[in-house]
């Protein structure tokens, strides 16, 4: 029930931010309005999709109406989570997140619906990819033939098998890969292309991990022809150039289009094992418009805290083009957090500790918005909107 009580609070809390946030605004880097959004994963899309266009459309119009009504204005949707694709794509096959099997064709286009419903509510909408993921190993199986990681695999030329790579049973992208690099960009402009979004957003999944077989024939290559940067700091300019290339491709679609990330929380872990070199991102033009760290931490969090980890990161940017979001756990509501050692009971007993969050947010110097992971966290359709059952 606390968890649901919390959640309550929070949308109490948004249904009168209005004239606070134009307060707020004044007071911060950026005068535009306060970002209130929310991640709709892969996860989520199970809730609200239906294999018929039309309930799927009213299906979708009821998510809009909800997230409209509690004042949300933003939406990070997933459309790409495991080499596939939640739309009708040229790259990608359909993804089994929604179909039950990867390549089934749909007969309808349910990023297209949702971005109608989306645009009906006046509701922003940002379509979230994963570049790199593959999916499980085990599950490889399972993946259809116009999957580009199968295409890769199945081809018969051993030469381009380093582009899909093996982390603890899971399969990735090589990140350093240009040709991985390309189907990206050609991913993005497929989605600008064809769908009225607002902008390309992509989370905290950039390299797997620090083994160095993970991009030994890209860096193999690289120093057989005289580089001399050592392999920590090569990985943190491919993964930059990477970045930089997906800002500059979004840009031609018009200045409008936002390029969000969503880094993970610790700057030290993206540095040197995501590597994935946030500070820069913060301080120079031309990497990405929004940062939305995921600060998914409490206040009591024994090794990083909740007004530490703000602190840090509204520190780290230092850009006037940057604007910042601070994501918000609203999934730990109600529930013990393993990794916060002395912490770990904060969520469970401390009722408004999202709504204590977007108030301390609001404080900082550089403040923009926060987001919220994620839509099935906060509108559980059973108990949250149902509250005369739980009195």
């Amino acid at each position: 029930m606390k968890r649901f009580v919390s959640l309550l609070l929070v949308l109490m809390l948004l249904s009168g931010c209005s004239s606070r946030a134009v307060q707020q605004s004044e007071t911060t880097t950026h005068s535009d309005a306060e970002i209130r959004a929310v991640w709709i994963s892969y996860l989520d899309w199970k809730q609200f999709f239906r294999e018929s266009e039309d309930d799927y459309s009213a299906s979708v119009r009821e998510t809009m109406l909800r997230i409209k009504d509690a004042l949300f204005n933003t939406v990070f949707l997933h459309v790409r989570a495991f080499s596939d694709a939640f739309y009708p794509s040229e790259l990608f096959p359909f993804s089994a997140c929604i179909t039950g099997a990867e390549g089934k064709n749909l007969g309808f286009d349910p990023l297209l619906l949702f971005c109608r419903e989306a645009e009906k509510a006046g509701v922003s909408v940002h379509a979230w990819i994963n570049p790199f993921r593959i999916g499980s190993k085990k599950d490889f199986a399972q993946k259809a033939e116009k999957n580009p990681a199968v295409a890769i695999l199945h081809d018969e030329d051993p030469d381009n098998d380093h582009c899909v790579v093996c982390v603890d049973d899971m399969l990735y992208y090589d990140p350093a890969s240009s040709w991985v690099h390309d189907l990206n960009l050609r991913s993005i402009r497929e989605l600008l292309e064809h769908y009225p979004i607002d902008g390309i957003h992509i989370d905290d999944y950039f390299y797997p991990g620090t083994d160095p077989e993970i991009d030994q024939t890209e860096y193999a290559a690289y120093t057989s022809q005289g580089g001399s940067m050592d392999l920590d700091d090569w990985r943190r300019a491919e993964i930059n150039a990477f970045v930089s290339a997906v800002y500059m491709t979004i840009k031609q679609y018009g200045d409008e289009k936002v390029f969000s990330i969503s880094p993970a929380v610790r700057i030290n872990r993206n540095f040197d094992t995501l590597y994935a070199d946030v500070a820069r991102w913060g301080a120079v033009e031309g990497y990405c418009d929004w940062l939305i760290p995921q600060v998914y931490v409490g206040f009591l969090h024994e090794t990083l805290p909740f007004r530490d980890a703000v602190t840090q990161w509204n520190d780290l940017v230092r850009c006037d083009s940057v604007r910042i979001l601070y994501g918000l756990a609203a999934y730990k509501c109600g529930q013990e957090d393993a990794y916060a050692g002395t912490g770990s009971n904060e969520w469970i007993d401390n009722k408004d500790i999202l709504s204590e969050q977007i108030e301390y947010s609001r404080t900082m110097p550089r403040y923009d918005g926060f987001a919220l992971f994620s839509y099935s966290s906060v509108f559980d359709r059973k108990d949250l909107f149902n509250l005369n059952s739980e009195k």
